[in-house]
């Protein structure tokens, strides 16, 4: 990497224009604190308003991706008052983490190593391509501690899944490993060195057209229109990129046999 922001519970390296975004409090599986949320909130706004920035990568340290929301912040706050306090409050900070995210105009990439429960997954679930290790793992978690889904956490499992594996998958807070992972569609690669692998891929997608890429993940983030409907969607994005200089180099390029300087 070029450059790495200061070091934090989450911390931001960048090279070119692609920023890695890395989960770094790994004594604890990166269990959210609340100093660890507002570390996240804070690099993703850096990343949101670096307009350098063409394709992020979301990795963590240590062998867990994260196991959610840190439960030993509210071991001493479990009178009903202050637990539901705490957790609205964690909730506050990671949904407009988790939505920050999805609404990205540049691909995002996750790099899943070991566990993504809870809000971890719900994060996890907010990119567009996640990329897996052999020890990966997801569960809702939610259920298990008495509470149901936050942080997004329904609404993309159901997008990456389907809403009859997500119902099951949330109600009986189901695990769900490496290879079925896979088979499902929550991640779409399963590699040794999942981390290796998503910054490579964001590293690919930064050097890509940035206009093209931009409209291809709005328009596979629409919900689920009509074929007209995306039609229509589609044609205003291929008008906004004619407007660029982008399809001529692309076009240009094929024909001299080299690669496009985008």
């Amino acid at each position: 990497m070029s450059s790495t922001d200061s070091r934090g519970l989450v911390h931001v390296e960048r090279a070119g224009g692609m920023a890695v975004v890395v989960l770094a409090r790994p004594e604890r599986r990166n269990a959210f604190s609340a100093a660890m949320l507002a570390d996240l909130a804070d690099a993703v706004e850096n990343v949101v308003s670096d307009p350098g920035v063409r394709a992020v990568a979301l990795v963590s340290e240590g062998g867990a991706f994260s196991v959610g929301a840190d439960v030993y912040e509210f071991g001493d706050n479990l009178d009903q008052g202050s637990m539901t306090e705490r957790v609205l409050g964690n909730v506050e900070l990671m949904n407009p983490v988790v939505a920050a995210i999805v609404d990205l105009a540049v691909p995002t990439v996750a790099g899943i190593d070991g566990v993504a429960a809870g809000a971890g997954l719900a994060l996890a679930l907010a990119c567009d391509i996640r990329i897996g290790g052999p020890e990966c793992s997801f569960i809702p978690a939610f259920v298990g501690v008495g509470i149901p889904p936050d942080s997004g956490a329904s609404w993309l499992l159901e997008r990456a899944v389907g809403r009859g594996q997500a119902t099951d998958i949330l109600l009986r807070n189901r695990k769900v490993a490496a290879q079925e992972a896979l088979a499902l569609g929550l991640i779409t690669q399963l590699v040794d060195e999942p981390r290796v692998r998503a910054v490579a891929v964001a590293a690919e997608l930064a050097s890509g057209p940035p206009t093209a890429l931009a409209a291809t993940k709005q328009l596979a983030r629409r919900p689920r229109d009509t074929l007209a409907e995306r039609m229509t969607a589609e044609r205003t994005a291929l008008e906004a990129s004619l407007a660029t200089s982008e399809p001529a180099e692309g076009i240009r390029a094929f024909l001299e046999r080299r690669a496009p300087a985008w």
